[in-house]
């Protein structure tokens, strides 16, 4: 019974209205930490019965489908009589678990999930989820942690004692790790106990999943990367030390390794504060996520499980805030959020050493003061350090012609709902890369916020820019998502000092009217403030198509215009009322994603070749009338006015707007 497994209580909190998705390495503790919310439950009050564990690993839930879960819950459910709190353990193993879980979620049921693969942590899961659901990563023990479960008590002031059990079992920590299991085995036995878990993650989570077709170039770029924890390494170097043992190995490889590799949660990257966009991606240093892991691979490993524990430590309380700084003088770790940096060295008793990471924290620290007015992700200015240089240059220069111009990302919402906030962000780096190409070096750039940026040109005029500011807002910049090139646009607008604004915030305000009528033109445009632009202009641009698409007066579809895969990709509250269901995942559900599953079967054949030979015959759109088949197997007649468009996502798609036909009728009597 889980009430009565013994376990070290977690330092993890769960907030009691809300679904958690738990990530982490295997063995890091994540089934025993739904045991520990399970205990939590049934402390408040929750009969154990209202639990419904699974754990997906059992060798007896082989051959389980996803068209199996839903069996699983209705079966409790007619057991019970109740809905059941659903924990569900290493759920990544089936195939479209996240649509389950989406519904679940939908359904207002309390849902706890755990998975052994880091792609649980990414954007695209937290937007196929729809922020239904917590994620919390799960490490394995903190030094604490691994006290506590070996029983072991700290005395009062225990920092100013000599304690040889507590070093005692540092070392042992320090040198094995924090994975729980270990606390239980036999000292003899532990790294016996680690290399078998290695083998199952390497044979298992890596080279079976992922196909790897070169094991032993696998195998060595691992071990590359515990022999050189310490340092930074780029794709490259990678490709050629790991080539130099498996044979010529690309570098676009050794990129996809590295992604399974981190995955599987075997190991983190942090990046180069200070570097161009491109060097960050490709120069990092990477971590183990346990020193049990780093210590089956060196012979003398001090030096380097030193700084990786630090990484573990600091990458836990911090998440993606951790960077490291390597800019003529390297610093280990930076927190430049929360104004802090750290040097990691085994001693400092030989005095070069001492001064040699000392001098590089003072150098940094000098630093630090130009970061403040820096934005981390693009490494321009923010919009602090972007308004003090134009604000001061203004001051300086009172009499001078310059520009200022204001631009943004053409539907940038629409990229991170679709491709994720990864490749949004990847978007917004590529875009400011391209404004440091694109003007001189005494151009103030910068990133006002979300994906708003400026630019300020002194010593010219507006027509003396206006075919440069054109050229950039043309230029194609796009990003790859799953081997797929996605191109994005800007619009921008601009305003000359002292011409168009008098002041550095009616400069601004100028442009950014001018970049607003852009928008209101048809985007991916390129405009100069002009008298008889509104400033308030921008209010025109209020309405979010959430906003519109709910607020329609008529029920809208949009669905893949593909005969034989018509599927469905949007549905307004509207239409999910129109077929009786309750949710969006309802509808997905009851029509098995097909619009030709709205239509009565009897009429569906009919319905179909009528908007396609209008079509077919030049009509961009279509009119049909039919009766839609709701989930209660009642009909409701409909008219349905559809429009083909190309979509850059899914290609060609229809925008159908439906009406109720009988009460359309009823109130328009005299035009039928």
């Amino acid at each position: 019974m889980i009430q009565n497994v013994e376990m070290v209580k977690r330092n993890i909190s769960f907030e009691s209205h809300s679904n958690y998705v738990l990530v982490g390495l295997r063995r890091a503790g994540k089934s025993y930490l739904l045991y520990q919310r399970a205990q939590e439950m049934i402390a408040l009050g929750h009969l154990p019965e209202e639990i419904l564990y699974f754990n997906f690993e059992d060798d007896r839930l082989e051959n389980l489908q996803l068209s199996d879960l839903d069996a699983i819950k209705q079966a409790y459910e007619e057991m019970y009589g109740h809905q059941p709190i659903f924990m569900l353990d290493e759920i990544q193993i089936i195939d479209g678990w996240e649509k389950f879980a989406r519904r679940l979620a939908d359904q207002k049921y309390r849902v706890y999930i755990t998975g052994s693969n880091a792609k649980m942590l990414s954007s695209e899961i937290s937007t196929t989820l729809g922020g239904r659901y917590m994620v919390q990563p799960v490490f394995p023990f903190s030094f604490q942690e691994y006290l506590t479960a070996q029983h072991f008590s700290l005395p009062a002031q225990w920092e100013y004692l000599q304690n040889s059990d507590l070093k005692r079992a540092f070392l042992e920590y320090f040198h094995i790790g924090g994975l729980p299991e270990l606390v239980i085995v036999d000292n003899q036995f532990k790294r016996e106990w680690l290399g078998n878990l290695y083998n199952k993650i390497y044979f298992g989570d890596l080279i079976t999943r992922y196909g790897i077709r070169n094991p032993l170039a696998m195998k060595t770029l691992i071990r590359k990367l515990s022999e050189s924890v310490k340092q930074p390494q780029s794709y490259n170097r990678l490709a050629n030390l790991v080539s130099t043992v498996a044979g010529k190995v690309k570098q676009e490889t050794i990129v996809d390794y590295l992604r399974y590799i981190k995955d599987t949660c075997l190991i983190f990257s942090i990046e180069n504060i200070c570097a161009k966009l491109q060097d960050r991606i490709s120069n990092q240093k990477y971590y183990f996520i346990d020193n049990g892991f780093l210590s089956l691979f060196l012979f003398d490993p001090e030096t380097s499980l030193l700084e990786n524990l630090v990484a573990i430590h600091l990458h836990e309380k911090y998440g993606e805030d951790l960077f490291y700084y390597h800019d003529n003088v390297e610093v280990d770790f930076c927190l430049f959020e929360h104004q802090c940096a750290f040097q990691v060295s085994y001693s400092i008793k030989d005095a070069a050493t001492r001064e040699r990471e000392l001098g590089a924290l003072d150098e940094h620290k000098n630093r630090f003061k130009k970061l403040a007015v820096t934005d981390v992700l693009t490494r321009i200015n923010n919009r602090h350090g972007f308004e003090e240089q134009v604000r001061q240059y203004l001051k300086k220069y009172p009499e001078a012609s310059c520009v200022a111009a204001q631009f943004d990302i053409d539907d940038f919402k629409f990229i991170n709902d679709v491709y994720g906030h990864e490749s949004g962000d990847r978007a917004l780096q590529i875009l400011a890369e391209s404004m440091r190409k694109s003007f001189p070096e005494h151009a103030v750039l910068g990133r006002k916020g979300g994906d708003e940026f400026c630019i300020f040109l002194d010593n010219c005029t507006g027509e003396e820019v206006r075919k440069k500011l054109e050229q950039f807002t043309k230029k194609k910049r796009s990003f790859w998502y799953e081997g797929e090139k996605v191109t994005y646009t800007i619009s921008l607008g601009y305003a000359e000092y002292p011409l168009q604004g008098k002041n550095y915030s009616q400069l601004m305000r100028c442009a950014d009217a001018a970049l607003y009528e852009v928008k209101l033109d048809g985007k991916n445009g390129c405009l100069q403030y002009r008298e008889g632009i509104g400033l308030e202009i921008r209010k025109q641009l209020g309405f979010a198509l959430k906003d519109v698409s709910e607020n329609l007066p008529g029920a809208f579809l949009i669905y893949k215009a593909d005969k034989e895969n018509d599927e469905i990709l949007f549905a307004n509250r509207e239409m999910v009322r129109f077929t009786g269901c309750r949710t969006m995942a309802e509808l997905q559900e009851y029509t098995k994603g097909s619009f030709r599953n709205l239509i009565e079967e009897e009429e569906r054949e009919q319905v179909e070749e009528s908007i396609w030979q209008q079509i077919g015959e030049g009509h961009s759109n279509d009119y049909v009338h039919f009766h839609l088949k709701k989930a209660d197997g009642t009909s409701l007649r409909v008219l349905d006015h559809g429009r083909i468009v190309e979509n850059g996502r899914y290609g060609r798609v229809f925008y159908v707007l439906m009406v109720d036909w009988n009460s359309t009728k009823r109130h328009y009597r005299d035009a039928f």
